[in-house]
């Protein structure tokens, strides 16, 4: 009887895990994503950028170093801390600086037209999900 009642308790708690997971959609199969190389991520990053400002060649050519600077620094840190649960703050707070830095960069080569193109959109989406966008925290990342 014990025996029952455990096997019972056992498969509610499993049944009750698996809910608590996201829900998958009919027919839907899970697929690791794929690793993007800091080169294409740096490549989204400019287009991205230069769909909300439109940035000339030059500004794409030294966004793009820094991009990829920014990138490399955070697989850097990210390979650094990996596995080291217990280390995850302080790779989040590395990772930060590396961020914020980037976004100084790249602020410092927008014209001051760009970079209120850029306030106007991001204030825009910041009425839409209703959250509140530092000046600094503008560039994304």
């Amino acid at each position: 009887m014990k025996k029952i009642i455990l096997i019972v308790l056992s498969v509610i708690g499993f049944t009750m895990n698996l809910q608590a997971q996201e829900p998958m959609k009919e027919n839907q199969v899970r697929v690791p994503r794929e690793k993007i190389s800091p080169e294409d991520r740096a490549q989204k990053m400019i287009e991205r950028l230069n769909e909300k400002i439109t940035l000339s060649e030059e500004q794409k050519t030294k966004v793009k170093a820094l991009a990829l600077d920014k990138n490399k620094k955070t697989e850097e840190i990210r390979m650094k801390y990996k596995g080291q649960a217990d280390k995850r703050e302080t790779a989040q707070r590395e990772i930060a600086i590396v961020r914020k830095d980037y976004r100084k960069q790249v602020k410092a080569l927008l014209t001051p037209e760009q970079i209120e193109k850029l306030k106007a959109h991001h204030k825009a989406n910041s009425n839409e999900t209703g959250g509140t966008i530092e000046v600094e925290d503008m560039i994304e990342g």
